[in-house]
């Protein structure tokens, strides 16, 4: 060991864990088919007073649920949660459709600049003091970049996870238990037409009824729709929810490793600098991070 050795810090290599990352994307978009059906059919049910519309007016408004507030309650619940994951799977894709490559290309030019300052230093070379402030700079743009990688991709992994947990909760109550789909269904609708067939026997009201019993039909229409897909709604959730960990992790160990890094490279002096930097193996992180990269964009998401 030399004295410079003794004096600098000990960054870790800034490669990205990309074979994990890339398995977690492809366990994503492998598994998410039943998790992104259930969303739909959960997206498709119309809640809250929906227009009665007579002669291409609106006349009035009918809740068809204004007298099961509990199943109201119930489904918002789920739509609140199938709409927190619909917009995590929706900034996946748009990382996969551009947004990591928009991310790379600001985090490698700059890996490259400090490399090729580098390059030109005998391995018991010294940097040239110049360079040293531009060195710190990048270094600590590059951190800043890589937390802006970091940060969306903790809250996609955590909100996946989030999601996870609760859709146990939403799959016990729909599938059993008071709330019984299939039970709730026929009481409904029941009382679409106990509320809906005295305004159709009334010639002066029957548009409002008929209207009222065309709002019950794509009302209980929907949830038969979530029924045909709540028994599978929990496939392959055990391994979703590994690979959502698992982005959250890759992306919070990068992060960590360049504030590491930019925290070394500035105290470094013009003589540490360049076995400082070496330790951070920059052309094999350039390497990964086009990699992480290229998962993205071949992982269909």
């Amino acid at each position: 060991m030399t004295t410079n050795d003794a004096l600098t810090p000990e960054p870790p290599s800034l490669a990205f864990d990309t074979a994990t990352f890339g398995a977690a994307l492809r366990t994503i978009a492998s598994n998410r088919e039943p998790l992104m059906r259930y969303v739909a059919a959960v997206r498709a049910i119309p809640l809250g007073e929906q227009p009665i519309v007579v002669r291409g007016e609106v006349v009035s408004r009918y809740d068809v649920l204004s007298k099961k507030p509990e199943l109201k309650s119930a489904l918002w619940n789920a739509l609140h949660r199938a709409n927190d994951l619909a917009g995590h799977m929706d900034t996946l894709h748009n990382w996969a459709a551009g947004g990591a490559n928009g991310a790379v290309e600001q985090i490698t030019p700059l890996l490259d600049s400090i490399y090729k300052i580098l390059a030109a230093v005998p391995a018991s070379g010294s940097i040239n003091p110049a360079d040293l402030p531009r060195i710190r700079q990048e270094m600590q743009l590059v951190s800043v970049y890589v937390w802006m990688v970091r940060t969306p991709m903790q809250q996609i992994g955590a909100g996946i996870k989030t999601f996870l947990s609760n859709i146990f909760v939403d799959h016990d109550t729909f599938a059993a238990g008071p709330l019984e789909l299939r039970k709730m269904k026929d009481e409904v609708g029941r009382q679409i037409s106990d509320e809906a067939m005295p305004l159709v026997l009334k010639l002066e009201t029957n548009g409002i009824g008929l209207a009222m019993l065309e709002v019950g039909r794509a009302f209980l229409a929907t949830i038969d729709g979530l029924i045909q897909v709540l028994g599978n709604a929990l496939v392959g959730h055990e391994a979703m929810q590994g690979a959502a960990s698992a982005v959250g992790a890759a992306a919070n160990t990068a992060w960590s490793k360049y504030e590491a890094a930019a925290s070394a490279v500035w105290a470094a002096d013009a003589a540490q600098m360049s076995i400082t930097l070496r330790k951070l193996e920059l052309t094999v992180a350039i390497e990964s991070w086009k990699q992480f990269a290229a998962f993205f964009s071949k992982s269909n998401l």
